[in-house]
């Protein structure tokens, strides 16, 4: 052990006073110390986690603000949507890829509804009174029929395109001609097509076979019906809050459902999808002064109903496998 070597030679009383205070420190070093100051918590750094912060949940993403109808493909959203200048409201149809993408135009002239067939849309174009076909992915319209009156709801199936009008239900070949007036329905009544017919949803629940004028009653309502989809079992019809199911080939209509207004229709696989446009019942002070609206769901197969999603005056729903988009108030929105 080394000496510690001071560079001056200290005297007696310096000495003193240095023994003195080394007692003094050691005498403090060993007295208790207070309570508080000896249950003190010990300071440490914060601890900084390396993972990444979860993910922010998602956003609807919004394609439009003044749509009134839309359809899903396998690939895309189509939808109608409003426009205007100074001769008025112009519609235009668009599309967007349903994984994501910049909106895109089909058709200028187009109005409001709208059926998606194989490859091609068949489109009421109101201006011209006329029902037009162009590709599911745009380019040149071609005219199908001219229309003796405003053209409203449109199905295609057959080889036939149908439309609604106030002279009544209408008929054309799908490749182009002459417009023919069917022996049933009128404008209001929603129409739906298969392979083999075409079903008008009044009061009287009808079927006409392709390439025939005639109609079979399957079905009487008290109420007028608001929409009507094909399933693989059976007719699905929106009458009031009921949804009904009436098998395609006739027989006993059965309420499939109860929840809201039902409005609009959409169905995937053996589910159907429907709108309340504004539920009553759900009041919502989130709306501006609009009611509630919500989208329901129900197997056709096990009539289980289900609630899938809230808005301010929905509109309508368009569903696929990998996507659905719902119409809230006149904004067409992606909800998965």
């Amino acid at each position: 052990m080394h000496a510690l070597r001071l560079p001056f030679r200290p005297t007696a009383a310096v000495l003193a006073l240095l023994t003195i205070a080394t007692i003094a420190l050691l005498i403090r070093d060993q007295s208790p110390r207070p309570a508080a100051y000896a249950s003190a918590p010990v300071a440490r750094p914060p601890v900084v986690s390396m993972r990444p912060p979860p993910a922010a949940p998602a956003k609807p993403i919004v394609l439009a603000a003044t749509t009134y109808h839309d359809e899903i493909s396998a690939t895309h959203i189509y939808w109608t949507q409003a426009s205007y200048d100074d001769s008025g409201v112009i519609a235009h149809l668009m599309r967007a890829p349903i994984g994501g993408g910049l909106p895109e135009l089909i058709a200028n002239d187009a109005s409001y509804g709208f059926v998606i067939a194989g490859d091609s849309i068949y489109y009421v174009s109101t201006p011209q009174f006329a029902i037009r076909r162009v590709s599911l992915g745009g380019g040149d319209s071609t005219l199908v029929a001219s229309s003796p009156a405003e053209p409203y709801a449109i199905a295609a199936g057959g080889g036939y395109v149908y439309w609604t009008s106030a002279r009544g239900v209408m008929r054309a070949p799908a490749s182009g001609g002459t417009a023919v007036r069917l022996g049933a329905g009128r404008a209001q009544d929603p129409i739906a097509a298969d392979a083999e017919y075409l079903y008008i949803g009044g009061r009287k629940l009808e079927r006409i076979a392709h390439g025939e004028t005639a109609a079979t009653t399957l079905a009487k309502f008290g109420d007028q019906p608001s929409d009507l989809v094909v399933t693989q079992p059976s007719l699905i019809i929106a009458v009031g809050s009921s949804l009904v199911s009436v098998p395609r080939e006739g027989g006993k209509a059965e309420r499939l459902a109860i929840g809201g207004a039902a409005h609009r229709l959409a169905h995937s696989g053996g589910t159907v999808y429907w709108t309340t446009w504004g539920d009553p019942r759900a009041q919502s002070h989130e709306c501006d002064g609009f009611q509630l609206g919500t989208v329901r769901r129900v197997d056709v197969e096990l009539a289980a109903v289900e609630h899938v999603t809230s808005g301010c005056d929905v509109r309508g729903y368009a569903v696929g496998p990998t996507a659905a988009f719902i119409v809230d108030g006149s904004r067409l929105v992606r909800q998965r």
